[in-house]
């Protein structure tokens, strides 16, 4: 449930998935489809690890991993689905 205003939302460039930022947190959505549903938005994952505002976003080309910054001064890269060893 968001509960502060998003400072940034990117989509991927597949389409499959967009990124929005609240707060200290991220959360990846999968986009809807062409075909009516009930419950469209699917929350694919929530990302944490900043210590302020997150107020930037970026997918890389692939969308399999994406990069924040914040206000803290930092950036952080954060893959769409777990890698093992990182």
């Amino acid at each position: 449930v968001l509960t502060t205003w998003a400072e940034a939302l990117e989509f991927s460039p597949c389409g499959k998935y967009f990124a929005v930022s609240h707060g200290k947190q991220i959360q990846v959505w999968v986009t809807p489809s062409l075909t009516r549903e009930f419950a469209p938005f699917v929350l694919h994952r929530t990302y944490t690890g900043h210590y302020d505002d997150v107020r930037c976003l970026d997918w890389s080309p692939d969308s399999e991993t994406f990069m924040s910054g914040s206000r803290d001064l930092t950036a952080r890269i954060y893959s769409l689905n777990p890698m093992e060893g990182y």
